[in-house]
């Protein structure tokens, strides 16, 4: 899932509270406790920051897919959060003026932020996107493209990339996998990629987002098939914690005896 779907939504949630709160609120003639309005603003600015921190920003085959079919579901609806969050908000700000609420306040104030966080996100996500999407450039000879190492040319090693299966947290990230520095494809959960390379030193590393395994290097041998384990080595959030000294932290890539 990624993070702009989730921050728009996060931007109406604020206002949608206040039109439930404050009829209320003017109908019994007790106001909104300071501590309550402290709450919900808390609360909000938690899910807020739990959908920045943990959500994915690249997305699967199958979906990039969807996005180039057509319209992708979760796009409407961002689009649609983000478009009606500015009269929500302005409508929910006269509700809280008119009924002098203002503990409600932060709560608004904390809406506005996500929504902006949401346009950010959304940005870089049609970026990495396009990025995405774009043609790798190879620059030494590599077969990609194979289904089984079978199909590797005579004279050159096959290369396997395994990925399985890692539970809830992992199963909508896709590894890009980098041979020699080039980006030769990517693999799901309980897939594989296979390419061939010539015979000689080589390293192989796997990527999501900001993160990357520690290069894994062999030496290919004609016929002879290397098999590596892309799986994740910690939590998003260890790994973020400090992406630039230990971007490994997330993925571990490993080879197989044999």
């Amino acid at each position: 899932m990624r993070a702009s779907p989730l921050l728009a939504a996060c931007a109406n949630a604020g206002p949608l509270a206040c039109f439930v709160i404050l009829p209320v609120v003017r109908f019994t003639g007790n106001p909104v406790p300071v501590a309550a309005g402290i709450f919900l603003a808390l609360f909000l600015g938690w899910a807020a920051a739990c959908c920045t921190t943990v959500a994915h920003t690249e997305t699967t085959p199958s979906e990039r897919i969807r996005w180039a079919e057509g319209e992708h579901f979760f796009s409407v609806t961002t689009r649609f959060n983000l478009v009606s969050s500015v009269p929500l908000t302005l409508l929910a700000l006269a509700f809280v003026v008119f009924n002098s609420a203002w503990t409600m306040m932060p709560l608004l104030a904390v809406s506005c932020g996500s929504a902006v966080l949401a346009w950010v996100h959304l940005r870089r996500e049609r970026a990495a996107r396009l990025e995405a999407a774009a043609e790798p450039v190879l620059t030494g000879p590599k077969v990609i493209g194979l289904r089984s190492p079978g199909q590797v040319p005579r004279g050159w090693g096959p290369v396997v990339v395994h990925r399985p299966h890692a539970g809830m947290r992992d199963m909508l990230v896709d590894y890009r996998v980098h041979v020699d520095g080039d980006r030769v494809g990517t693999v799901a959960p309980g897939e594989s990629l296979v390419v061939g390379l010539p015979p000689g030193p080589h390293s192989v590393r796997c990527a999501y987002a900001g993160f990357s395994s520690v290069p894994v290097s062999f030496v290919a041998a004609p016929g002879v098939p290397v098999h590596l384990v892309g799986e994740p080595g910690g939590t998003a959030a260890a790994a973020g914690a400090d992406q630039r000294n230990r971007p490994q932290e997330y993925i571990r890539l490993s080879r197989l005896p044999g």
